[in-house]
């Protein structure tokens, strides 16, 4: 998750965030686009998670989606008319045999 989805989430702003894992000496950078480790994610929620709410960083940062680049269609290949994958002719006539 990064540090400026973090503190629109816990309603704080980064500097406490990043003035908080100092204490610790966790050192961050105190941008919006610093991502921020498990670990310390988990710190984070228990420090400043509203009171009587109890959060897992899983639940504040939702499931890792993680999507598989598709493969490209090759247009030179048409599949449908020809079930070897050869290279369809540009020729119509001889699709048509």
């Amino acid at each position: 998750m990064r540090l400026g989805q973090l503190a629109r989430k816990l309603a704080v702003k980064q500097n406490e965030l990043v003035d908080f894992l100092a204490q610790k000496n966790i050192h961050i950078e105190n941008g919006g686009n610093t991502k921020i480790e498990e670990a310390h994610l988990a710190l984070l929620i228990e420090k400043f998670a509203p009171t009587g709410l109890e959060l897992s960083a899983n639940e504040i940062s939702g499931p890792e989606v993680i999507e598989e680049p598709q493969e490209p269609i090759d247009p030179i290949f048409d599949v449908a008319a020809n079930e070897d994958n050869q290279p369809a002719s540009g020729n119509v006539e001889d699709q048509k045999n």
